[in-house]
């Protein structure tokens, strides 16, 4: 299978590319993706300490299930925790540029 170069009468503009439309600013969409995750987060935690509750009052026997949802828990719980120390440690290096 032959692969056709690329030249200039094969791309189009860039003015022809539309840009998708927006129907929010960007801060309100970043804020909803942080409150969904943040979300998500809370819903692990409290899974897992659902998870807890019933193997310690006998509801529930199986360990491992236990052990998975804590697992869960702490692995979205230090995601993150990353992502917010990646968004704080990006900010102050705005904060530092000199304008």
């Amino acid at each position: 299978m032959a692969i056709a170069p690329l030249t200039a009468g094969t791309m189009l503009p860039l003015e022809l590319y539309e840009a998708p439309a927006r129907t929010e600013p960007r801060s309100e969409a970043f804020t909803k993706v942080v409150q969904h995750f943040l979300g998500d987060v809370n819903q692990q935690q409290l899974n897992a300490d659902q998870a807890v509750q019933q193997f310690l009052t006998g509801e529930a026997d199986n360990l491992n299930e236990v052990m998975v949802a804590l697992s869960k828990a702490d692995l979205s719980f230090r995601t993150f925790m990353e992502i917010r120390d990646k968004a704080i440690e990006a900010y102050q290096e705005v904060m530092r540029l000199q304008v």
